[in-house]
């Protein structure tokens, strides 16, 4: 029977082919959408699910709660997770220092042999043997126990000690030095899989890292130090957080606004507040939109089977009254239909599987997937099947259902199957659902591209152009060659400007904060941690910062003066910059000092994030930054003369650079993303909708002959019959773009919410928006029209 049923449903989509290739080029394009979706969720959501009880797995992270808002911290302090190890013996805590730029300085074995250098942005941990305890990560030679339970011990992955080394396998016993210590390879890490937030790279003993750091006190939080916690299956995370709270109420003396709590491991890939070791976050609600982008394609591709399927339902009337005068049943002529669409689906998946095959490369260069995702696996075949099976029933129920339903006298006369189907109504219906998901995208990816356009060219209170960075090593040998550095570059005329500092103006990767203990000799109201930036005095002219009252601080290695910012201002109370002049400001443990100078509010962070309270003053042994202003001319020349200096100064240094525009670009990748990803699939979501529209166009026209061609006798132009047949599809569109609107502005708002300084949504986005569906529209289904208003009125009423 079912062999019965193929070859009929073959015959059959061959009979018309014309709308058996639409559905098949609309279901794979949909298809191939969904599944190249399904992989970036898929491995989106996946991150650090490997590990062994990976729910009992928690960070132990740091509110702030400030008066006015509450601040997030990813580090603890540095006494506590010793503090956790003797309280609650029966938790398994790790803690774990993470750093970047770091250089790692491969030593020869020969003396005179020229030592190979590596710059590492991420990867260099300091751990202890109590993290593999936690977390699931193979040896392939030694095992945390004695690899790095002891002083100046390393261990690296296999990419790294194969790029180190040359072979992985004879990288034991030989020696390395980051920064200035000297760590012997003791072992050997298997290559952490892609879906991990701990890019491990270089591994060093926890015992290794310096006194000063493991021996502060409660007096500070640092974001790179930080802690995690395993917990036993009799104990709960709520029960936990109270013994947590209990613990550091304990041993942090007040004013109290440090608060532990407890973020399960399964959290850190997408909550921004408190970043990841690898510095990229998505939000779940980006991967719930794109997945219910995959679903929106996969039901308009659909759509268009169903559409066309009732269309042709006059055509294929006779054949179905045959077969029930011959004594076909109902249950028979469902299957007949079900399997005919089984195969158009099966065909339209196997184009699919090609299509995903040919775009998966283009999709994760596009949204910077690692090389080492797979595409095929035993998910994805599930899935494929999943899908097979309900594009088929989702497809496939509703018309075969009504054909199989018709009245055999009827179906043989060919009458009243219009009403039987759902008539035009239905089709005009899931035209118009098909164009509002349409629309929704189009107008959505319209409002992304503005947003980022806005943030591309919002004034920071900062220039940004023709400004190269380098990172500095901030030890005291680097030091002490860093004043001669700077005016041997400032010689070359192609160099305006250079200034050391902690850190950019805005720069998430070094900034710091400290808590304000008096202003004007008083204690303020509210707690006060404004940020810290230290820089020397040329810093306010290689970045155009502008003063709005007083001076700039006098040049000094160690805080004497300090400059504020507007939003200081506001917090301490201030109405006008003159009032803050002469006021003195007292950080915690330290000495009271004098502000100088009101700094306009420059943006010390992405748009993401409001401005902050800014204190700026000097702290040379903390500059770990020099900014060059260069000349746009001759850019290439100035930068192999800056690298020229720089190996003459620092010859055992690697040196590494980057243009401050960049640098800032990368804090909106992840917008960067959506946009990508919004402007793909809205296009696929328009081919689908104007496929559907070409198909119905085309069965209109058809079915219209005979009445075009009277028309024409009697003197109708071919314009007025263009318009007579574009004027219902076009008042459908119309009626999408209506119902679209809002639907696009609910979620667009929501969008925006994720950045604290934002475009407006305005009329003339949906107005875009809505005339490009329009004219998307009337370039579909004008060829079919003009096709038909252009021929030949004999032809259609020779059979008359």
């Amino acid at each position: 029977m079912f062999h019965t049923h193929f070859l009929v449903g073959i015959r059959n989509l061959l009979r018309h082919r014309y709308y058996t290739l639409l559905n098949v080029v609309g279901l794979a394009v949909g298809l191939a959408s969904a599944l190249l979706i399904w992989v970036f969720v898929r491995f989106e959501s996946s991150f650090d699910w490997f590990h062994a009880h990976s729910e009992r797995i928690y960070r132990v992270v740091t509110e702030l709660r400030f008066q006015d808002h509450i601040g997030h911290q990813a580090g603890v302090h540095v006494p506590f997770p010793e503090v956790l190890r003797t309280d609650y013996p029966e938790v398994k805590v790790t803690q774990l220092s993470h750093y970047g730029g770091s250089q790692v300085t491969v030593l020869g074995e020969q003396k005179n042999a020229t030592p190979k250098m590596f710059r590492e942005d991420a990867g260099v941990f300091f751990l202890e043997p109590e993290f593999f305890k936690i977390f699931n990560f193979s040896f392939l030679r030694g095992n945390a126990k004695t690899t790095l339970s002891a002083p100046n011990q390393v261990v690296l992955t296999q990419k790294a000690a194969q790029q180190y080394f040359g072979n992985w396998q004879t990288a034991i016993g030989k020696s390395i030095r980051i920064d200035d210590k000297t760590l012997q390879v003791t072992g050997i890490l298997q290559n952490p899989p892609a879906n991990t937030n701990f890019p491990l790279k270089v591994l060093v003993s926890f015992a290794t890292l310096d006194s000063s750091v493991r021996s502060k006190g409660w007096d500070g939080i640092d974001s790179d130090f930080q802690c995690f916690v395993a917990l036993p299956e009799n104990l709960s995370a709520s029960r936990f957080q109270q013994l947590l709270t209990a613990s550091h109420n304990k041993n942090v003396a007040p004013p109290k606004i440090t608060y532990p709590t407890l973020q399960p491991l399964a959290d850190i890939h997408f909550n921004q507040e408190y970043g990841t070791f690898t510095g990229s976050t998505v939000s779940r609600q980006t991967l719930w939109l794109f997945a219910g982008i995959g679903v929106f394609l996969i039901i308009m591709a659909c759509v268009n089977f169903v559409n066309l399927a009732t269309a042709l339902a006059a055509k294929r009337s006779k054949e179905i009254g045959v077969r029930k005068v011959l004594g076909g049943s109902r249950w028979q002529l469902f299957r007949q239909l079900l399997t005919e669409t089984g195969l158009l689906v099966l065909v339209a998946m196997v184009l699919a599987i090609g299509l995903t095959y040919q775009s998966f490369p283009w999709l994760k260069q596009l949204l910077k997937l690692p090389e080492s995702l797979p595409l095929f696996s035993a998910e994805l075949l599930f899935f494929m099947l999943s899908m097979l099976v309900l594009v088929t029933l989702l497809a496939g129920t509703y018309p075969a259902v009504v054909l199989s339903g018709f009245q055999p006298v009827l179906a043989l006369k060919n009458k009243g199957i219009a009403q039987t189907v759902g008539g035009i109504s239905l089709r005009k219906a899931l035209v118009v659902v098909q164009f509002s998901i349409s629309q929704v995208l189009i107008v959505g990816t319209i409002l992304v591209i503005n947003q980022m356009n806005f943030v591309r060219n919002q004034d920071l209170g900062f220039q940004k152009d023709a400004l190269v960075f380098l990172r500095m090593d901030s030890d005291s040998l680097s030091q002490l060659k860093h004043r001669a550095f700077k005016e041997q570059l400032l010689q070359n005329p192609q160099i305006q400007q250079a200034s050391y500092s902690r850190a950019l103006p805005a720069d998430i990767d070094f900034n710091s904060s400290r808590g304000l203990e008096q202003f004007d000799h008083k204690s303020l109201p509210a707690y006060l941690e404004p940020q810290v930036k230290l820089a020397d005095t040329a810093y306010f002219r290689t970045y155009g910062l502008q003063l709005l009252a007083g001076r700039k601080y006098q040049a000094a290695d160690t805080m004497r003066e300090l400059v504020v910012n507007e939003t200081f201002l506001r917090k301490v109370g201030l109405q006008r910059p003159e009032q803050a002049i002469g006021k003195l400001l007292r950080f915690y443990g330290q000495p009271a000092l004098p502000i100088v100078g009101v700094v306009k509010d420059f943006n010390n962070s992405s748009l993401h994030d409001e401005i902050s309270p800014i204190v700026m003053s000097t702290g040379s042994d903390r500059y770990q930054t020099l900014s060059l202003k260069i000349s746009t001319q001759h850019i290439a020349q100035t930068l192999n003369l800056i690298k020229q200096q720089w190996q003459q100064t620092f010859p055992e240094k690697v040196f590494d650079y980057q243009f401050v525009d960049e640098k800032l670009a990368q804090y909106y990748e992840q917008d960067e993303k959506m946009l990508r990803l919004f402007k793909a699939f809205a296009g696929v979501a328009i081919f689908i909708s104007c496929l559907g529209l070409f198909g119905l166009m085309a069965f209109t026209a058809q079915q219209r002959t005979k009445e075009i061609g009277i028309r024409k006798v009697l003197g109708a132009t071919v314009t007025s019959i263009v318009t007579l047949l574009s004027q219902d599809f076009l008042k459908l569109v119309l009626l999408a773009n209506i119902i679209a609107w809002p639907l696009a502005w609910w979620g667009m708002q929501a969008w925006l919410q994720n950045f604290e300084y934002r475009t407006s949504i305005t009329w003339w986005i949906f107005g875009i928006g809505g005339a490009l569906a329009i004219l998307i529209s009337l370039a579909t289904i004008s060829f079919q029209a003009i096709k038909a208003a252009i021929a030949n009125p004999v032809n259609a009423l020779r059979s008359e």
